[in-house]
């Protein structure tokens, strides 16, 4: 009897290891268990310090590749990124998870969505070997969570940052200039060897500083102007060229349908800055109303706005409180 029961216990263990084993066999696909393809399919945050490119595609054709360059980021290879964009898109990348799976009735609806407006994403490491690859869609009805679905995956999720309340998909919708820095200025003072600014109705005002030795010299722009040349001062010369440390403009201007007719006034003032490597800058600035007259009065306002023109490039638009400490005269040293 004994026997028989020894016999039954190894039958039950054994079937029950077949069962097992045939589980594990039917569950698997190219070497993987279903459970480990599905928590692939669910992974989509990458390591945000790992992360050296990223490359987005939209389905309207427009692509933008971000890369990292030391302690900045590059827009397709030509521009500065706007750190503050880029910084959003690495927390995203960094921390998002599944905040529930579609239900059955919800997943097809997001598939064609994603089929229709997914944003391609794909991350890449220090060895532009790819880390992920997944496209990003629109938000949840309540707008509190945002379509991924995994590259060459079926299966939709809907995810979240933990940190934060709202969808995910405006970090990643961005296109040209959005993800470019408006930074007009980024100066180091003591790498700078000269400062040209011209005043074409202020003639008597235009001068050239330029870095003699260890101090500065000053003298007028227009060599017919019998102004002296000078030693500069060198708390001021200090006080003007950290002003060109840092300028952020309010906004490119490139767009605007009267950009050449802008560009063909007299300007207010250029400013031309070379530095110790020989590179250089030019920046033409075009005022914005100035001739605007208080109501009810003859006084004329002070100028609040002008367009900066970056010589063989960008057109922005700037603010007078930024950018008013950068015009020196002559006289003021």
């Amino acid at each position: 009897m004994a026997k028989r029961k020894n016999t039954t216990l190894y039958l039950l263990i054994g079937f029950l290891v077949i069962a097992v084993a045939a589980y594990f066999w039917l569950d698997q696909e190219d070497g993987k268990t279903k459970t480990e393809m599905l928590k692939e399919e669910m992974t989509f945050k990458v390591d945000g310090q790992k992360v050296h490119k990223i490359f987005l595609a939209k389905r309207s054709g427009v692509t933008t590749t971000l890369t990292r360059e030391g302690d900045h980021w590059m827009v397709d290879g030509k521009y500065r990124a706007n750190q503050n964009a880029v910084n959003n898109l690495l927390e995203t990348i960094d921390q998002v998870e599944v905040q529930f799976v579609p239900t059955k009735e919800m997943a097809p609806n997001a598939i064609k969505e994603l089929a229709t407006i997914g944003i391609k994403v794909e991350v890449y490491d220090e060895n532009d070997q790819m880390m992920k690859a997944y496209y990003v869609g629109g938000m949840t009805n309540n707008e509190l969570g945002t379509f991924f679905i995994m590259e060459n995956s079926d299966k939709p999720f809907v995810c979240h940052l933990p940190t934060m309340q709202g969808g995910l998909r405006a970090r990643f919708d961005l296109e040209g200039e959005q993800w470019r820095d408006k930074g007009l200025y980024s100066e180091k003072p003591d790498e700078i060897a000269k400062v040209t600014i011209e005043y074409p109705q202020q003639k008597s005002e235009s001068f050239v500083l330029e870095k003699n030795g260890a101090g500065y010299k000053v003298k007028p722009f227009d060599p017919l102007n019998k102004k002296p040349e000078i030693d500069a001062d060198a708390t001021k010369v200090n006080s003007f060229l950290i002003g060109f440390d840092k300028i952020v403009a309010e906004a490119f201007e490139n767009k605007n349908p009267n950009r050449d007719s802008i560009l063909s006034l007299v300007p207010f003032a250029t400013i031309a800055i070379e530095r110790e490597n020989g590179s250089k800058k030019t920046v033409s600035y075009f005022p914005i109303d100035k001739d605007k007259i208080r109501a009810g009065t003859n006084e004329r306002l002070p100028v609040e706005r002008y367009y900066a023109y970056e010589h063989d490039g960008d057109l922005f638009l700037v603010q007078q409180r930024n950018v008013g400490k950068l015009f020196w005269g002559y006289s003021n040293f």
